[in-house]
């Protein structure tokens, strides 16, 4: 089984999240699978929450996050059937990487995103929702 975790979902991975023990149980010990945009979108969470002094090691939830990961997908292959999914659902182009990512592959989407978790479905997209 392959699931695509979206950046949320990475965070809880990797950060105490209220939605952290949904995260670690939805994924198990399958293949995770991501478009290369989750490192820009984790890499781009973890600054503001160092910057906030939220957080003081930013280095270890980077790395741990990485290591999590078996492929990333590079989201140049991606970005033709998200830009039409955009204009089919009126969702953000950015979140429908993850989304799309899940329908090339057969694979699960899990997301922390109520909003893309909802898109995702009317897409066909079979998701987990873990918040």
């Amino acid at each position: 089984m392959t699931l695509v975790i979206d950046a949320n979902v990475a965070i809880a991975l990797a950060l105490p999240q209220p939605y952290s023990a949904a995260a670690r149980a939805a994924i198990g010990n399958v293949r995770l699978i991501a478009p290369d945009l989750l490192i820009h979108e984790t890499a781009n969470v973890l600054s503001r929450l160092a910057a906030s002094k939220a957080i003081v090691d930013w280095e270890a939830p980077l790395d741990h996050i990485q290591m999590l990961i078996d492929e990333l997908v590079p989201s140049s292959t991606l970005a033709k059937s998200v830009v039409r999914d955009a204009l089919s659902t009126g969702h953000p182009a950015y979140d429908l990487f993850y989304a799309a990512l899940a329908r090339d592959r057969g694979a699960t989407l899990v997301t922390a995103d109520q909003k893309l978790a909802r898109q995702a479905r009317v897409l066909g997209i079979a998701v987990t929702a873990v918040r």
